[in-house]
Parts: structure tokens; sequence; C-alpha cells
């Protein structure tokens, strides 16, 4: 499994450094070391999640920057280094906040609830325990918020639909109406001239008959 998706990522990097792409180099990266990381080889992720992180602070993309300064702090905190985990944690606090991503500070206070687990400041574990929470919470809040907004446009939109099905339905109506109408029409005026010629024809016969009576008379 882990072989698939390291070549999968292998080529993906190699396309983007051919397209000189550096957010696709970045994310690749991250990727990398994601996979190295649940292998527990901490020193490749570590090498990985580096490459990322200095790649991605030169094109200004905060948000992919965040997940890589992310990584490195957490695979810090793996390897017992509560110095460059803290170092990490902090700049990306400071980087979440800037762009007030409740995605990346629940991420932080988890990694400083863990952080201060190890380092037994159990009440401060709890608080930052409560504030990640808070902002998962945020989180589905928002989620369910937009998953409302997407229900009420899609239903609006049905309705709409219906409406103007409606009114074509409507127009199709009126149209084959127009229709029947025209060829009922159209049957009469036929009809009509018919009758016109017979009774002509009648009339002219009995005309004709008449004058053949008063003829021999």
């Amino acid at each position: 499994m882990y072989d698939s998706a390291f070549a999968y990522y292998q080529r993906s990097l190699e396309k983007n450094m051919l397209a000189k792409s550096q957010l696709g180099i970045g994310l690749c990266y991250i990727h990398l070391g994601h996979i190295y990381e649940l292998k527990n080889e901490y020193d490749k992720a570590e090498r990985e999640y580096l490459m990322a992180y200095n790649i991605l602070s030169d094109i200004s993309d905060t948000w992919h920057w965040l997940n890589s300064t992310l990584a490195i702090a957490r695979i810090m905190l793996l390897k017992n280094d509560s110095v460059e985990s803290i170092r990490y944690i902090r700049i990306a606090d400071k980087a979440a906040k800037a762009i007030q991503s409740p995605k990346h500070l629940a991420e932080v206070y988890n990694l400083l609830h863990e952080y201060n687990i190890k380092r037994g400041n159990y009440a401060t574990a709890l608080s930052n325990y409560k504030k990640s929470q808070q902002f998962q919470d945020s989180i589905q809040n928002m989620q369910k918020y937009n998953k409302v907004i997407d229900v009420r446009q899609n239903y609006e939109s049905d309705k709409n639909m219906q409406y103007i099905s409606g009114l074509n339905l409507r127009n199709e109506m009126v149209a084959r109406q127009k229709r029947t109408i025209i060829y009922a029409s159209g049957i009469s005026l036929i009809l009509l001239v018919f009758l016109l010629i017979a009774l002509f024809l009648f009339l002219y016969g009995a005309y004709q008959e008449q004058q053949n009576t008063q003829g021999h008379v």
C-alpha cells in the first residue's frame, strides 16, 4: 500500500518539477513525508516536510505552508524534540491566527495539548484540548451551516426549475391549442367550401331542369 502511494507521489513530484510548479512540488513533499511518518521513519519524514516548508514559504501560500509547519511540529513531538516542536508550534500558531483558520488552530492546540502532556503540564494540556475541541466544533458547525445553505440553494433551484417547467408546459399547451384551433378552422373552411360547391351544383341543376321543363311547354 505504502509502496504504490510512494511511487505515485514520486511520479507526481517529477511532473511538478518539470512544470516548475512550486505548490505542486511542496504538496508532493508533504505527502511523501506523511508516508514516511506512517511508516515510523521520522527522520525521512522530517526531511520531506522541511523540503515542503522551505518551498512553500517562498510562494506566500500560507494555508499549505501551515500544513508543512504543523507536520514538522508533529514529527518533532514524535521524536521527543521539545525545543524544535514548540518552536514550530508557535510559528504555526501565529500564522494560523493571522489568517483566522479554525482548521489549523484546532491542530495547533491539539499539538500543544500533546506537548504539555509530555511535559507533565496537565492543567495546561487540558486547556489546550478544550480549545482544540472548540475549534473542531466551530468547523463542524460551519460545515453544517454550509450544508444547510447548499440544501436551501438546491431547493430554490428546484423551485425555479419547476416554475420554468410549468411555464414551458403551459406554453406548449397554448401552442397545441392554437394548432388544434387552426387545424379545426382549416377543416371547417374546407367543408364549408365543399358545401357551397354542392349547394351551387344543386341549385344550378335545379335551374337547368326548370329551363328544360319550360322549353318543352
